[in-house]
């Protein structure tokens, strides 16, 4: 009778020690995945075509996002648009305490973009990255978020 007791918990504890063995592979998968998987940090915006002396392509950005415009591509239908910033205005919008610019792009668009007051939707690839690099970006914004 004790030989029996005896066996049954030596499998419970070898089954203990094969899942906690399994947990912590499966853990370090996770961590390295996190820190070596990189992927393209994608923003995603409308913008407007509005019309001065030639054709432009207006953006509103939140301010703690401008610099995602600087060295990104911009891509439209999945096919990447050339473009500069003409300018950065002065005024600035209000949206649930987020305040939003508007910067207006010169670009190389399509004609069948090119109507006034049209909105596309466009996406800024900004390069490649991984988890664990924005989880430590978002931890500072935390850290020294005022």
């Amino acid at each position: 009778m004790i030989l029996i007791k005896e066996n049954y918990l030596r499998k419970k504890d070898s089954f203990i020690l094969i899942y906690t063995i399994i947990v912590i592979i499966f853990l370090v998968l996770i961590g390295l995945l996190f820190k070596y998987y990189k992927f393209d940090k994608v923003f995603k915006y409308n913008i407007q075509i509005v019309k001065k002396e030639e054709f432009f392509a207006k953006i509103f950005i939140p301010l703690n996002a401008i610099s995602n415009i600087q060295d990104a591509t911009l891509v439209i239908d999945d096919k990447k648009i050339n473009y500069s910033i003409e300018s950065i205005s002065d005024k600035y919008f209000l949206d649930d305490s987020t305040m939003y610019y508007e910067i207006l792009l010169n670009t190389n668009l399509d004609k069948k973009y090119l109507i006034e007051n049209n909105i596309i939707k466009v996406k800024l690839i900004k390069g490649k990255t991984t988890i664990y690099q924005e989880i430590k970006k978002m931890m500072k914004g935390w850290l020294y978020e005022t």
